[in-house]
């Protein structure tokens, strides 16, 4: 049976596959309402004044990045290294009194099942015919949106529920892994030729 903690870390996990700005600001204010449910130097360290801040800023420039076309592709690219990161720092979190090889472990499963869900995230935009119209790109995006949320705050104050929504998430990557597997293809030809990218998108 997973303990609680790491349950909450693998709920956080997939919540930063989904956007990591709005999972560590939502962990952050969480951390410090509720310093004896999230403990520890790491979740100290989200509670600061300029952490919350600086995830404010992110989840903002990334709510506007992620609704306007081509430029969502590159940002999630970016992404693709940086989501990870949050997923491990915000794993590696929840287990405060735990040894330093235990936290080491959870940020390495945290950075997994984070990269699993962005790669899910960006398979359901770049493969999908439906998220070319601009209005059900927007739509998409704002769902992730409200996901990221809504899974943080159910690892947070209910770990058992989360673990529900992990194994979820993770039987859909395995049975879209062909999909992820173009999506990353994408995304990376993308990244080194952005101006044949440019022109497709303003053709499209």
């Amino acid at each position: 049976m997973i303990e609680a903690g790491m349950a909450t870390a693998l709920g956080l996990a997939v919540a930063a596959g989904f956007n990591a700005w709005a999972t560590a600001l939502v962990f952050g204010l969480c951390a410090r309402a509720f310093p004896d449910l999230l403990g520890g130097p790491i979740a100290s360290f989200f509670a600061a004044g300029p952490i919350l801040s600086m995830a404010a800023v992110l989840f903002a420039a990334e709510f506007l990045a992620d609704k306007i076309p081509f430029l969502d592709h590159f940002w999630d690219f970016a992404h693709t290294f940086l989501r990870p990161a949050a997923g491990a720092a915000l794993a590696a979190a929840c287990l405060p009194g735990h040894s330093a090889v235990a936290r080491v472990g959870a940020a390495a499963a945290g950075a997994v099942v984070t990269l699993a869900a962005h790669m899910g995230k960006a398979a359901s935009r770049l493969t999908s015919t439906a998220a070319v119209s601009p209005l059900t790109r927007m739509a998409l995006s704002l769902a992730e949106d409200v996901i990221a949320v809504s899974v943080a705050a159910v690892a947070i104050f209910s770990p058992e529920l989360s673990l529900a929504v992990v194994g979820a998430v993770l039987i859909l990557i395995v049975l879209l892994f062909g999909r992820i597997r173009r999506a990353a293809a994408i995304l990376f030809f993308l990244a080194a030729h952005p101006r044949e990218a440019l022109r497709a998108s303003k053709e499209a």
